[in-house]
């Protein structure tokens, strides 16, 4: 049997204003994915892997606020009582970020740590444990690979938002980029600064 964790074990984050709430660290200290991981996969120079892990790490940011922060209870088991499954249930919960890169998810709308009850603990210890979860998984290495090769973010001349719709389809934006390069080397021999 696993140990017990406690009402002393909630992490408390005071934000700019107001008093602290419970909070859980989401700081991504080392990603899964190295510039190397990039360059050995794509075999791109090491300024666009480094792009590449930027964008994709960014984009894995958005996404995780996204899915965190959503009140329509599309989140997958809901954080008050949108879903069967909720982590909250009868508590009208929102969820922010703090800290000066978004280091922090807090939480607002619970009662005081000191009034929870053991079912409640038990509810923020599952709920602290998906948001970890979901941190590690979209740094690990696979998903920041795949993110880049879909976004086709290890190409030079790439940029965080890679593709465009056009009424012949959708177009990489890199593959534009370095068409227009090699075009005014060709036929101008110049080279424009565009990226």
């Amino acid at each position: 049997m696993g140990m017990r964790f406690t009402k002393s074990e909630v992490t408390m984050h005071r934000g700019m204003y107001g008093p602290a709430n419970p909070s859980v660290c989401v700081k991504v200290h080392n990603m899964g994915a190295s510039i190397q991981d990039v360059v050995d996969k794509f075999a791109c120079t090491k300024a666009q892997a480094e792009n590449a892990l930027g964008f994709a790490f960014d984009a894995a940011c958005r996404a995780f606020w996204e899915y965190w922060q959503d009140t329509t209870g599309d989140c997958e088991n809901g954080l008050s009582g949108s879903k069967e499954y909720a982590y909250f249930p009868g508590h009208d919960v929102t969820v922010h970020c703090e800290g000066r890169s978004g280091g922090w998810l807090i939480v607002n709308g619970l009662p005081e740590v000191c009034e929870w009850d053991a079912i409640l603990v038990s509810r923020w210890n599952k709920f602290q444990k998906a948001v970890k979860d979901d941190v590690a998984y979209r740094m690990g290495k696979d998903v920041l690979l795949e993110d880049i090769a879909a976004n086709e973010w290890h190409k030079p001349h790439s940029s965080k938002y890679n593709f465009c719709e056009t009424d012949k389809g959708t177009m990489c934006l890199a593959d534009v980029r370095t068409d227009v390069i090699a075009y005014a080397q060709e036929k101008f021999g110049v080279v424009p600064k565009i990226d």
